[in-house]
């Protein structure tokens, strides 16, 4: 088995669209939502699986919001992201943005928090998800204070 093939059987990688090209087909692939977080752990640009994402999963807005916000992540979260991910087939809002406010880094830097809240604005589910996240926490912490 080549290293392509090891990729698909992986679930790094996906048929994309069928090229025709001088009366043949040939399949195009780029990554599934686990192949884009191994290019991430990998150090990849997320602003250039961003712009490519865009072009080859349109409609899938939840890679979208994942690579605008991934630059935020501390490297550790994102390989949490991948582990969670395990035989799943794609990236779940809650998780993500539960894995994001785990950071220890997201209590102390606000200017981070709020470039998250930003981005998520242009994503009005996620953003939602984000707030009940957020208030679920503040209620937990205090009821940690109070008892």
């Amino acid at each position: 088995m080549d290293g392509f093939q090891k990729l698909r059987k992986k679930k790094l990688i996906k048929k994309t669209s069928i090229k025709k090209h001088a009366g043949r087909e040939y399949p195009s692939y780029w990554l599934t939502d686990e192949g884009i977080i191994m290019a991430l752990m990998e150090d990849a640009n997320p602003n250039k699986l961003l712009k490519q994402a865009k072009t080859i999963y349109p409609e899938n807005k939840n890679v979208h919001w994942f690579l605008e916000i991934a630059p935020l992540f501390d490297p550790q979260v994102i390989k949490m992201a991948h582990s969670s991910l395990k035989g799943k087939d794609k990236l779940e809002v809650r998780e993500i943005i539960t894995l994001y406010l785990s950071q220890p880094s997201v209590a102390m830097d606000f200017k981070t928090a709020k470039k998250l809240t930003a981005i998520l604005k242009k994503y009005p589910d996620e953003y939602s998800v984000l707030k009940n996240a957020v208030k679920e926490m503040i209620d937990q912490l205090s009821q940690l204070i109070a008892e």
